[in-house]
């Protein structure tokens, strides 16, 4: 329910952010990815198991909080799979020189594993693009425990293959 009301939100909204602000007439457009995980997961593809679904916003500016909560409601097109858990959002957003640090809800503590880790690198993408900066910074609040936990990941954090180069010889 909250999901499907999430989008319809996005979709009244979009059109308005679009239109405001817009007073010559050539409307500005940004084309950006946001990175969700690929629904089915190919463990083969060039990309891993993480996919760019492309959005394209024309005129205003939008800020990058809000862009940032429009990102964690989820892919708009089939072919894409969200690893935030429903009900996610961005508590704050701060831009500091080279890198974003985001507090998020401390929904995010649900995430365990794998599913943090994939989590952790859409958002760290998809910020990484949006505010061309190089290092995210992910903060959050275990439910349970009340611990802060935090996520740095940089540009040297991915490892997009897992094949081993042909020059290393495994064999003895």
């Amino acid at each position: 329910m909250k999901r499907t009301f999430c989008l319809l939100l996005i979709a009244i909204l979009l059109p308005m952010f679009a239109a405001c602000g817009n007073t010559g007439s050539q409307q500005s457009s940004n084309t950006l990815l946001f990175y969700y995980c690929a629904d089915p997961m190919d463990y083969n593809s060039e990309s891993g198991v993480i996919a760019p679904e492309e959005r394209i916003y024309q005129g205003q500016v939008i800020a990058l909080e809000d862009l940032l909560n429009l990102y964690l409601a989820g892919p708009l097109e089939k072919g894409y799979r969200s690893p935030f858990p429903d009900g996610l959002y961005a508590e704050s957003v701060t831009r500091i020189d080279n890198r974003v640090q985001i507090k998020l809800s401390s929904i995010y503590s649900e995430l365990q594993g794998l599913d943090l880790t994939l989590a952790s690198v859409c958002l760290s993408k998809t910020v990484q693009q949006i505010a061309q900066v190089d290092y995210v910074y992910i903060h959050y609040e275990d439910s349970t425990t009340g611990k802060r936990n935090s996520i740095y990941i940089g540009p040297d954090s991915y490892i997009l293959s897992d094949s081993i180069p042909e020059s290393i010889n495994t064999e003895d």
